[in-house]
């Protein structure tokens, strides 16, 4: 028999994914520890470590590696990311309603795409 593990939402939890939702930044673990310890001082860094990785394992928020460090975003379907990988800077795009994701064998519900490069401004410091 397969037993699932129920999801508590905590205080933490909810703030964790309240300051997400309200900031397009992609922020580290350590930028979302110091926003949400003004709310609740005793969070530990370990503790919102945790809540995030467990967040996305469960794809409620999408955790993005840059420059070896992982930046994490509560927008999790239908936008694209473009990442610099001089600089590091993320831009999201949304995609153009036109593209066809409907595949035969496949019924597409969300989707999330990442694309690597340079920015322009990183692209004129080569030069």
């Amino acid at each position: 028999m397969i037993t699932t593990k129920k999801k508590r939402n905590t205080l933490q939890k909810t703030k964790i994914l309240e300051y997400l939702h309200s900031v397009h930044t992609h922020p580290t673990a350590e930028v979302v520890y110091e926003n949400i310890k003004k709310k609740i001082p005793m969070i530990s860094l370990g503790t919102v470590y945790r809540i995030l990785n467990a967040l996305a394992d469960d794809n409620e928020i999408i955790k993005l590696e840059v420059n070896g460090e992982f930046r994490y975003d509560a927008n999790n379907c239908g936008h694209i990311h473009l990442i610099c990988t001089k600089c590091g800077i993320i831009s999201d795009r949304e995609m153009n309603k036109k593209l066809d994701l409907n595949f035969s064998d496949f019924s597409v519900h969300c989707f999330s795409l990442i694309i690597k490069g340079t920015c322009k401004k990183c692209s004129r410091r080569v030069k």
